[in-house]
């Protein structure tokens, strides 16, 4: 059986502290990578991209508490962040050539 809630409880704070925490690094790092322009711009961009990609999906997936409750919230959320990159894309293909 699982262990008594304050078990679960120091469990789930846990959890918080360690997303929280490696939001904290991957900011450091986007900002350090900026400061220093150590790659080129392209590769820069990408990568903050990638960052932002993986800060939301912890931001959504944990603080939002998509990671309890029904599946359906998760792709509600999956279906209209699909769209919003789709039109995000169009758009910079449209405003760029």
């Amino acid at each position: 059986m699982t262990g008594s809630p304050q078990a679960a409880e120091r469990q789930h704070r846990r959890r918080y502290w360690q997303v929280m925490w490696a939001m904290v690094v991957l900011t450091v790092i986007a900002f350090a990578l900026v400061i220093t322009g150590a790659l080129p711009g392209v590769f820069i961009a990408a990568i903050l991209l990638a960052f932002a990609a993986v800060q939301v999906v912890l931001q959504v997936y944990l603080f939002m508490h998509l990671n309890v409750g029904r599946r359906a919230y998760g792709m509600f959320f999956g279906m209209g962040l699909g769209v919003a990159v789709l039109i995000s894309m169009a758009l910079f293909v449209l405003l760029r050539y």
